[in-house]
Formats: structure tokens, C-alpha cells, sequence
């Protein structure tokens, strides 16, 4: 907060807002709530990014006039100090440098990575999308990218790298700590489908949903052998349509 208060303080663009913890996607749409800007992005304190990440990012989306922009970046375990390079999208579905119409691509959520941290987007669309971040303790991030992807007009890929996501940074971080609430994968993959029903795409999207979801799923039971997960998830799997 320190910290905070003295960018602050000789720039009156930046604001400062304390919540109460509510996990990461309160905060999130809380800066939402209060943006004025032409786009909006969602940084997190642990990881790092290039210089002029921001100043490429606005560029491509007002150049390209895209309601989301994604670039390329990499993950550093903070731990070993080993770094993966991740292009952050298909760049088979989505070519490198060129503007992407979602609706033509049939397997979309395979195309784009589900994590905000590599994105720019157009703030006044979100806003009229009514697009909200999930409350969940973990993969809160899920919905609103997935959802935002689906409904945009124009998508770019950058093909840059320019930001570095850190796990394992501290033992409070979610990437410590995703095994505890794994199922809120369930919560917020039932949001993402009950919102594409609901908007009358879920058909356009089907088959990259469910394959995505498997995938996920498979991943995510990996995670854990806890028993109340196990049970969510088959009560999930039995009481819910679209599994």
C-alpha cells in the first residue's frame, strides 16, 4: 500500500481502492467498476512485465480497433527459476500480427489461453457486454475471458512477448494453493455455459466448450485425491445438463 500511495501521489490518474479480502475476482470488478479509461487490463502484484508492455498493447488495439488484444509471455516457477514460453494463443487458429473473427474459429476456447493477465480490452464493450469476474477463490479469471472471447468482434494477436506470469512466488499465492479449491473450476465452467445459453451461442461454441472442459477437467482431477472434490464433481456431473 506504501508503495502504492507514492506513485500515486504525483499522479492523479492513479487510484487507490482497499477492499476487504474477497479474492481476486471482487478486486477485479471493483477496478472494473471504477475505470474511466478507453481499455482496461488486470495485473497481478507477483508477476512482471516488459516497459512498454502497456503502451504495445493499447497501440495494437487501437491500431486494429479490437475489442481484445492478446499478446505472448512466458511462466517462471519463482522456485527453480525455469521459464516456459507460451504463445498465449493458437497460432494456427489465430495467426501471429492479424485480426481473428471469433465466431469462425470452431474450437475457440482451445485458441485462446483463459488468463487475463496477456489481454487488453476495450473497456465501454465490456461494459455493455455486462462481463463480471467469477467469485470464486480460484480460476475467477475463467468466465470473463472465455465470455469476452466468444462475444468479441475483433480479436488480435500480438505477436510479442511481453509479460511473465511467477508461480510459486509465496505461500498465499493461488498457485500454491489451487489444490484447496479445486473444484471452482465446476462453478465457473456452469457460469460460462448457463451465460453462452443465455446469449444464444452455446450451439456456435458447443464443441469447443465441451472439449476444453474435458480438458480441464482431466487436469484439474490430477490436482487432488480429496474426497469432497471427487463428490462435487459427481454431483455435477449427475444433476447438471450440460455435462
Amino acid at each position: 500500500v506504501f508503495l502504492l500511495k507514492q506513485g500515486a501521489e504525483p499522479d492523479p490518474r492513479i487510484k487507490i481502492l482497499s477492499l476487504k479480502h474477497q479474492n481476486a475476482g471482487a478486486a477485479r470488478n471493483a477496478g472494473l467498476d471504477k475505470a474511466q479509461g478507453e481499455y482496461v487490463m488486470f495485473l497481478d502484484a507477483d508477476d512482471s512485465f516488459e516497459e512498454n508492455f502497456i503502451e504495445e498493447m493499447y497501440k495494437a488495439a487501437r491500431e486494429q480497433k479490437a475489442d481484445v488484444v492478446i499478446c505472448q509471455f512466458c511462466m517462471e516457477d519463482y522456485r527453480s527459476g525455469l521459464v516456459e514460453h507460451k504463445k498465449g494463443y493458437d497460432p494456427i487458429r489465430m495467426k501471429p500480427n492479424r485480426v481473428t473473427v471469433p465466431e469462425r474459429i470452431k474450437y475457440l476456447f482451445h485458441a485462446v489461453s483463459a488468463v487475463t493477465y496477456n489481454k487488453i480490452w476495450k473497456r465501454d464493450w465490456v461494459l455493455q457486454q455486462g462481463l463480471r469476474f467469477s467469485a470464486t477463490k480460484s480460476s475467477n479469471d475463467v468466465f470473463f475471458v472465455d465470455a469476452s472471447i466468444a462475444k468479441a468482434r475483433r480479436i488480435f494477436a500480438l505477436n510479442k512477448e511481453l509479460y511473465t506470469y511467477r508461480y510459486q512466488y509465496h505461500q498465499a499465492s493461488i498457485s500454491v494453493n489451487r489444490s484447496k479449491s479445486v473444484s471452482d473450476f465446476l462453478t465457473v465452467h456452469q457460469e460460462l455455459y448457463d451465460w453462452l445459453a443465455k446469449e444464444g451461442i452455446f450451439e456456435k461454441f458447443s464443441d469447443g466448450y465441451l472439449c476444453h472442459w474435458r480438458s480441464i477437467f482431466h487436469g484439474n482431477v490430477r490436482l487432488t485425491k480429496d474426497v469432497s472434490f471427487l463428490d462435487a464433481v459427481t454431483d455435477t456431473l449427475i444433476r447438471g445438463e450440460v455435462w
